[in-house]
Protein backbone atom coordinates (compact mmCIF):
# COMPACT_ATOMS: atom_id res chain seq x y z
CA UNK A 1 0.00 0.00 0.00
CA UNK A 2 1.05 3.58 -0.66
CA UNK A 3 1.27 6.19 2.10
CA UNK A 4 0.61 9.88 1.49
CA UNK A 5 2.81 12.63 2.89
CA UNK A 6 2.27 16.36 2.52
CA UNK A 7 3.30 19.52 4.37
CA UNK A 8 1.48 21.90 6.67
CA UNK A 9 0.77 24.42 3.90
CA UNK A 10 -1.97 22.02 2.73
CA UNK A 11 -4.05 23.10 5.77
CA UNK A 12 -5.83 19.73 5.96
CA UNK A 13 -7.91 19.58 9.15
CA UNK A 14 -6.56 17.14 11.71
CA UNK A 15 -9.67 14.96 11.65
CA UNK A 16 -9.36 14.47 7.89
CA UNK A 17 -5.63 13.74 8.09
CA UNK A 18 -6.29 11.11 10.72
CA UNK A 19 -9.21 9.58 8.81
CA UNK A 20 -7.08 9.00 5.71
CA UNK A 21 -3.75 8.54 7.53
CA UNK A 22 -2.09 11.44 5.74
CA UNK A 23 1.31 12.27 7.21
CA UNK A 24 2.34 15.91 7.43
CA UNK A 25 5.76 17.53 7.76
CA UNK A 26 5.37 20.99 9.30
CA UNK A 27 7.05 24.20 8.26
CA UNK A 28 8.50 26.59 10.84
CA UNK A 29 7.05 30.02 11.64
CA UNK A 30 9.26 32.72 13.13
CA UNK A 31 8.16 35.87 14.95
CA UNK A 32 11.32 37.87 15.60
CA UNK A 33 13.49 35.53 17.68
CA UNK A 34 10.65 33.12 18.52
CA UNK A 35 10.32 30.00 16.40
CA UNK A 36 7.27 27.76 16.26
CA UNK A 37 6.49 24.48 14.55
CA UNK A 38 3.33 24.92 12.49
CA UNK A 39 0.45 23.05 14.07
CA UNK A 40 2.65 21.61 16.82
CA UNK A 41 3.42 24.40 19.27
CA UNK A 42 1.51 27.20 17.53
CA UNK A 43 -2.24 26.97 16.98
CA UNK A 44 -4.01 28.85 14.21
CA UNK A 45 -5.76 31.07 16.75
CA UNK A 46 -2.47 31.90 18.48
CA UNK A 47 -0.82 32.62 15.15
CA UNK A 48 -3.33 35.26 14.02
CA UNK A 49 -3.37 36.83 17.47
CA UNK A 50 0.41 37.18 17.30
CA UNK A 51 0.32 38.38 13.70
CA UNK A 52 -2.06 41.22 14.51
CA UNK A 53 0.13 42.28 17.44
CA UNK A 54 3.49 41.88 15.67
CA UNK A 55 4.83 44.95 13.84
CA UNK A 56 6.80 42.93 11.30
CA UNK A 57 5.87 40.12 8.97
CA UNK A 58 6.60 36.68 10.42
CA UNK A 59 8.71 34.37 8.29
CA UNK A 60 8.40 30.73 7.26
CA UNK A 61 11.12 28.13 6.84
CA UNK A 62 10.90 24.90 4.88
CA UNK A 63 11.36 21.55 6.62
CA UNK A 64 14.93 20.31 6.40
CA UNK A 65 15.83 17.19 4.42
CA UNK A 66 16.53 15.61 7.80
CA UNK A 67 12.95 16.19 8.89
CA UNK A 68 11.73 14.55 5.72
CA UNK A 69 14.08 11.61 6.20
CA UNK A 70 12.61 10.98 9.64
CA UNK A 71 9.09 11.14 8.23
CA UNK A 72 9.91 8.87 5.29
CA UNK A 73 11.55 6.25 7.51
CA UNK A 74 8.58 6.21 9.86
CA UNK A 75 6.16 5.80 6.96
CA UNK A 76 8.28 3.03 5.44
CA UNK A 77 7.58 0.94 8.52
CA UNK A 78 3.93 0.83 7.48
CA UNK A 79 3.80 1.42 3.74
CA UNK A 80 5.43 -0.18 0.69
CA UNK A 81 5.69 3.12 -1.17
CA UNK A 82 5.34 6.82 -0.36
CA UNK A 83 3.79 9.63 -2.37
CA UNK A 84 5.14 12.96 -1.12
CA UNK A 85 3.15 15.90 -2.51
CA UNK A 86 3.92 19.50 -1.62
CA UNK A 87 3.41 23.24 -2.00
CA UNK A 88 4.25 24.84 -5.34
CA UNK A 89 7.97 25.15 -5.93
CA UNK A 90 7.41 28.74 -7.03
CA UNK A 91 6.25 29.50 -3.49
CA UNK A 92 8.53 27.36 -1.34
CA UNK A 93 11.61 25.15 -1.33
CA UNK A 94 9.71 22.40 0.50
CA UNK A 95 9.46 20.09 -2.52
CA UNK A 96 13.19 20.40 -3.14
CA UNK A 97 13.90 19.50 0.47
CA UNK A 98 11.71 16.42 0.14
CA UNK A 99 13.55 15.39 -3.05
CA UNK A 100 16.92 15.71 -1.33
CA UNK A 101 15.69 13.47 1.48
CA UNK A 102 14.24 10.93 -0.96
CA UNK A 103 17.55 10.72 -2.82
CA UNK A 104 19.29 9.97 0.48
CA UNK A 105 17.00 6.97 1.04
CA UNK A 106 17.41 4.80 -2.08
CA UNK A 107 16.01 1.72 -0.34
CA UNK A 108 12.61 3.37 0.19
CA UNK A 109 10.28 3.85 -2.76
CA UNK A 110 9.44 7.55 -2.65
CA UNK A 111 7.81 9.68 -5.35
CA UNK A 112 8.00 13.43 -4.75
CA UNK A 113 5.54 15.70 -6.57
CA UNK A 114 5.26 19.46 -6.93
CA UNK A 115 1.51 20.12 -6.64
CA UNK A 116 1.92 23.58 -8.22
CA UNK A 117 -0.66 24.83 -5.68
CA UNK A 118 -1.10 25.44 -1.95
CA UNK A 119 -3.71 25.46 0.84
CA UNK A 120 -6.83 23.36 0.24
CA UNK A 121 -5.99 22.77 -3.44
CA UNK A 122 -2.92 20.87 -2.26
CA UNK A 123 -4.98 19.40 0.57
CA UNK A 124 -7.61 18.13 -1.87
CA UNK A 125 -4.93 16.39 -3.94
CA UNK A 126 -3.52 14.69 -0.86
CA UNK A 127 -6.97 13.63 0.37
CA UNK A 128 -8.15 12.27 -2.98
CA UNK A 129 -4.90 10.33 -3.39
CA UNK A 130 -5.22 8.96 0.15
CA UNK A 131 -8.76 7.78 -0.56
CA UNK A 132 -7.56 5.89 -3.61
CA UNK A 133 -4.48 4.54 -1.86
CA UNK A 134 -6.66 3.05 0.86
CA UNK A 135 -8.52 1.19 -1.88
CA UNK A 136 -5.27 -0.25 -3.21
CA UNK A 137 -4.48 2.12 -6.06
CA UNK A 138 -0.97 2.02 -7.49
CA UNK A 139 1.42 4.94 -7.92
CA UNK A 140 0.57 5.50 -11.59
CA UNK A 141 -3.13 5.85 -10.72
CA UNK A 142 -2.33 8.31 -7.95
CA UNK A 143 -0.15 10.39 -10.26
CA UNK A 144 -2.97 10.38 -12.82
CA UNK A 145 -5.30 11.65 -10.09
CA UNK A 146 -2.94 14.51 -9.31
CA UNK A 147 -2.68 15.45 -12.97
CA UNK A 148 -6.47 15.40 -13.32
CA UNK A 149 -6.87 17.59 -10.26
CA UNK A 150 -4.22 20.04 -11.47
CA UNK A 151 -6.55 20.70 -14.40
CA UNK A 152 -9.78 20.68 -12.38
CA UNK A 153 -9.10 22.54 -9.14
CA UNK A 154 -9.90 26.23 -9.16
CA UNK A 155 -9.55 28.82 -6.44
CA UNK A 156 -10.84 32.34 -6.01
CA UNK A 157 -9.72 34.32 -2.99
CA UNK A 158 -9.86 37.80 -1.57
CA UNK A 159 -7.62 39.50 0.96
CA UNK A 160 -8.46 42.66 2.91
CA UNK A 161 -5.07 44.07 1.93
CA UNK A 162 -2.34 43.08 -0.52
CA UNK A 163 0.41 44.33 1.82
CA UNK A 164 1.17 40.90 3.28
CA UNK A 165 1.50 39.27 -0.14
CA UNK A 166 3.71 42.14 -1.23
CA UNK A 167 5.87 42.13 1.91
CA UNK A 168 6.27 38.36 1.80
CA UNK A 169 7.25 38.29 -1.85
CA UNK A 170 4.29 36.06 -2.80
CA UNK A 171 2.41 38.62 -4.87
CA UNK A 172 3.30 36.71 -8.06
CA UNK A 173 1.54 37.91 -11.19
CA UNK A 174 -0.68 40.25 -9.17
CA UNK A 175 2.08 42.89 -8.85
CA UNK A 176 0.25 45.23 -11.18
CA UNK A 177 -2.64 45.52 -8.73
CA UNK A 178 -0.61 47.18 -5.99
CA UNK A 179 -0.88 50.75 -7.26
CA UNK A 180 -4.65 50.65 -7.53
CA UNK A 181 -5.34 48.47 -4.49
CA UNK A 182 -6.82 51.38 -2.54
CA UNK A 183 -9.57 51.87 -5.09
CA UNK A 184 -10.49 48.30 -5.97
CA UNK A 185 -10.86 44.89 -4.35
CA UNK A 186 -8.90 42.33 -6.34
CA UNK A 187 -10.12 38.78 -6.58
CA UNK A 188 -7.11 36.52 -6.93
CA UNK A 189 -6.41 33.00 -8.11
CA UNK A 190 -3.44 30.68 -8.66
CA UNK A 191 -1.93 30.25 -12.09
CA UNK A 192 1.18 28.30 -13.05
CA UNK A 193 2.12 27.84 -9.42
CA UNK A 194 1.82 31.43 -8.20
CA UNK A 195 -0.67 34.10 -7.19
CA UNK A 196 -2.35 35.77 -10.17
CA UNK A 197 -5.11 38.36 -10.66
CA UNK A 198 -8.53 37.00 -11.60
CA UNK A 199 -10.83 40.02 -11.64
CA UNK A 200 -11.19 43.32 -9.84
CA UNK A 201 -14.29 44.91 -8.37
CA UNK A 202 -15.14 47.74 -6.02
CA UNK A 203 -15.83 46.78 -2.40
CA UNK A 204 -15.42 43.74 -0.18
CA UNK A 205 -19.08 42.71 -0.30
CA UNK A 206 -19.08 42.84 -4.09
CA UNK A 207 -15.91 40.76 -4.12
CA UNK A 208 -17.58 38.07 -2.02
CA UNK A 209 -20.48 38.02 -4.46
CA UNK A 210 -18.03 37.76 -7.36
CA UNK A 211 -16.62 34.61 -5.78
CA UNK A 212 -20.13 33.12 -5.70
CA UNK A 213 -20.78 34.21 -9.29
CA UNK A 214 -17.50 32.66 -10.40
CA UNK A 215 -18.33 29.39 -8.67
CA UNK A 216 -21.67 29.41 -10.47
CA UNK A 217 -19.81 29.31 -13.79
CA UNK A 218 -17.69 26.34 -12.66
CA UNK A 219 -19.97 24.19 -10.55
CA UNK A 220 -22.84 22.08 -11.83
CA UNK A 221 -25.54 21.75 -9.14
CA UNK A 222 -25.75 17.99 -9.63
CA UNK A 223 -23.75 16.67 -6.69
CA UNK A 224 -20.58 16.00 -8.67
CA UNK A 225 -18.47 18.86 -7.30
CA UNK A 226 -16.57 19.36 -4.06
CA UNK A 227 -16.22 22.83 -2.54
CA UNK A 228 -13.85 23.96 0.20
CA UNK A 229 -14.20 27.40 1.74
CA UNK A 230 -10.99 28.60 3.37
CA UNK A 231 -10.64 31.47 5.81
CA UNK A 232 -7.95 33.20 7.84
CA UNK A 233 -9.54 33.97 11.20
CA UNK A 234 -12.77 34.92 9.42
CA UNK A 235 -15.16 32.08 10.21
CA UNK A 236 -18.34 34.18 10.13
CA UNK A 237 -17.94 35.19 6.49
CA UNK A 238 -16.69 31.72 5.57
CA UNK A 239 -19.89 30.21 6.98
CA UNK A 240 -21.95 32.80 5.10
CA UNK A 241 -20.38 31.86 1.77
CA UNK A 242 -20.51 28.12 2.55
CA UNK A 243 -24.25 28.30 3.23
CA UNK A 244 -24.84 30.07 -0.09
CA UNK A 245 -22.79 27.38 -1.83
CA UNK A 246 -24.80 24.62 -0.15
CA UNK A 247 -28.09 26.17 -1.27
CA UNK A 248 -27.04 27.08 -4.81
CA UNK A 249 -24.70 24.28 -5.87
CA UNK A 250 -25.67 21.20 -3.81
CA UNK A 251 -22.05 19.97 -3.75
CA UNK A 252 -21.09 16.37 -3.09
CA UNK A 253 -18.85 17.59 -0.28
CA UNK A 254 -18.67 21.03 1.31
CA UNK A 255 -16.08 21.83 3.97
CA UNK A 256 -14.69 24.87 5.73
CA UNK A 257 -10.94 24.81 6.31
CA UNK A 258 -8.73 27.22 8.19
CA UNK A 259 -6.02 29.03 6.27
CA UNK A 260 -3.07 28.08 8.42
CA UNK A 261 0.09 29.97 9.41
CA UNK A 262 2.13 29.13 6.30
CA UNK A 263 -0.34 30.74 3.90
CA UNK A 264 -1.54 33.23 6.51
CA UNK A 265 1.98 34.59 6.93
CA UNK A 266 1.96 35.76 3.32
CA UNK A 267 -1.74 36.51 2.78
CA UNK A 268 -2.61 37.98 6.17
CA UNK A 269 -5.70 37.64 8.36
CA UNK A 270 -9.20 38.00 6.96
CA UNK A 271 -8.68 36.08 3.72
CA UNK A 272 -11.62 34.21 2.20
CA UNK A 273 -11.00 31.49 -0.39
CA UNK A 274 -13.26 29.20 -2.39
CA UNK A 275 -11.93 26.04 -4.00
CA UNK A 276 -13.93 23.79 -6.29
CA UNK A 277 -13.29 20.68 -8.34
CA UNK A 278 -15.36 18.08 -10.13
CA UNK A 279 -15.30 14.78 -8.25
CA UNK A 280 -16.44 12.59 -11.16
CA UNK A 281 -14.06 9.69 -11.72
CA UNK A 282 -12.03 10.30 -8.59
CA UNK A 283 -13.78 7.75 -6.35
Amino acid sequence: MIGILTDSSADIPKAIREKYDIACVPLTITFGKEKYIDGVDLSIEEFYKKMRAFDKLPTTAVPSPGQFEVAFKKMAEKYDEILSIHISEKMSGTTGSARTAAQALPNIKITVVDSEVVHSLLGAMAVECAKKAQKGAGMSELLDTINILKKRVKIYFIVPTLKYLQMGGRIGKAKGLIASALKIQPVLTLSEGEVAPYKTIRGWQNAKQLIIDSLAKDVKPDGTFNIIIGHADNLTEAKEIAEKCREMFKPKELDIWDVGPVVGTHAGPGIIAAVNYENTGLD
